[in-house]
């Protein structure tokens, strides 16, 4: 935008330049003129007209909510700016968005603020730990914000599945092995602009592995020295030797986890003929984390500690009593006649277990109990087009749904 600034004496009629800027909350108009002290602002009324119809501002606001800063100005042109804005006149220094506006140079000082606030902003996003909240809560309560108890600890869920975990990613392990891409480049000397440019301001042909950052450093470089720190040990001088093609992000998250204990049972529970829901909930069962009464007695919650599950056993006929998972476990991984044979006995557990725990908030919560053969019907049903699902050629095979049947059977008496 331009303002008409009126004829200046000794000088040809011309525009000068408005700098604005803008926030929700305020707004800055730099007025530049040049030439003589005096000079007429006949134009300047319509201008600010103008200026308000363009942008969101409201005219009767302009008066009482703004001020007039002048320097080194006319005092005759500066009453007349006064009286045509109706501006109240203010001094300097004032802050704007927490920077001091002067008439001087700003020293480091000035803007040291400014740099606090960005910095305490930038903490208080935390970035990562809202998107392990947001994952964490959505595992658990199905919604983004949920205030439920997690049942299981995140490092342990984002361990591998033959580890006892889930499988997800650990996010503040896996940016830092993203940082560590930046580490690798320059570790590796790679050919590029940015290492250039980083060996031209920071290194200086120094030794990568033993440098320090200086205090003067930017906080970025600090950081990006700080995970150079973390794989140090990583490294043998400036090669990565944990795998022997180079650094990857995957073989950086790998390293900086670590290997962890495997547990027996992952591999029925995470077999994939089971549906996966009935695999989440054997899984809550092989870390003793299902909600059962006698877990809340022990944490206090209620005094009752009879599972309802004993007194479905009689009516529904299925033995739910298993003193240890340790013990069950073992035999479902036990060969039998093929493979293909122990995976269905495996997945048809894992339903048995599932639809014994349906059965037990069904209890609880509707006071209903179905019948024996009814729920033989549901398990074998759900592993049957589980299997045609996951493996279409196997539902011509004889046997498949009797298999299933058998294995409810013998387990129901």
């Amino acid at each position: 935008m331009a303002l008409e600034v009126g004829d200046h004496v000794g000088c040809a009629k011309e525009k000068k330049n408005v700098n604005q800027s803008y926030s929700k909350e305020e707004e800055i108009v730099l007025m530049c003129l040049e030439g003589p002290t005096r000079a007429p602002l006949v134009s300047l009324d319509d201008n600010l007209v103008s200026y308000v119809g363009l942008t969101t501002l409201n005219i009767a606001l302009l008066g009482g909510k703004s001020a007039f800063y002048s320097c080194n100005m006319d005092a005759q042109v500066k009453e007349e700016v006064i009286k045509i804005s109706k501006y109240k006149e203010e001094s300097l220094p004032f802050t704007y968005l927490g920077v001091k506006i002067d008439s001087k140079k700003l020293s480091k000082d000035d803007c040291s603020f400014l740099i606090d606030k960005i910095a305490a902003r930038i903490k208080s996003w935390g970035v990562i730990e809202g998107v392990i909240s947001a994952c964490r809560n959505f595992l658990w309560g199905g919604k983004v914000a949920s205030h439920k108890t997690p049942l299981v600890a995140w490092d342990l869920i984002c361990r591998k599945k033959r580890e006892g975990g889930l499988g997800l990613k650990e996010s503040h392990a896996w940016n830092l092995a993203l940082l560590g891409k930046y580490v690798w480049s320059i570790a590796s000397k790679a050919d590029n602009l940015w290492v250039k440019w980083i060996n031209h301001i920071y290194l200086k042909d120094k030794d990568w592995k033993s440098y320090s950052p200086t205090s003067a450093a930017s906080w970025y470089w600090k950081q990006l020295c700080q995970v150079k720190d973390r794989f140090r040990s990583g490294y043998n001088g400036n090669k990565w030797v944990f795998q022997h093609k180079g650094y990857t992000t995957s073989s950086g998250y790998k390293w900086l986890r670590g290997e962890g204990q495997e547990v027996d049972w992952a591999g029925w529970v995470w077999n994939n003929l089971n549906i996966p829901k009935h695999s989440f909930l054997c899984w809550l069962v092989m870390w003793r984390r299902v909600q059962t009464k006698d877990r809340l007695k022990k944490m206090q919650i209620q005094t009752d500690e009879l599972c309802p599950l004993k007194m479905l056993e009689d009516q529904i006929g299925i033995n739910v009593s298993i003193a240890d998972l340790t013990q069950l476990s073992t035999w479902l991984q036990k060969p039998c006649n093929g493979r293909f044979r122990r995976r269905v006995i495996q997945c048809t557990y894992a339903a048995l277990i599932y639809n014994i725990w349906k059965q037990r908030n069904a209890a609880v919560w509707r006071k209903c109990i179905a019948s024996h053969q009814s729920t033989v019907e549901r398990v074998t049903k759900e592993i049957y087009w589980r299997i045609v699902s996951v493996m279409p050629k196997k539902k011509v095979a004889s046997g498949l749904e009797n298999d299933a049947i058998k294995v409810t059977k013998t387990k129901g008496g």
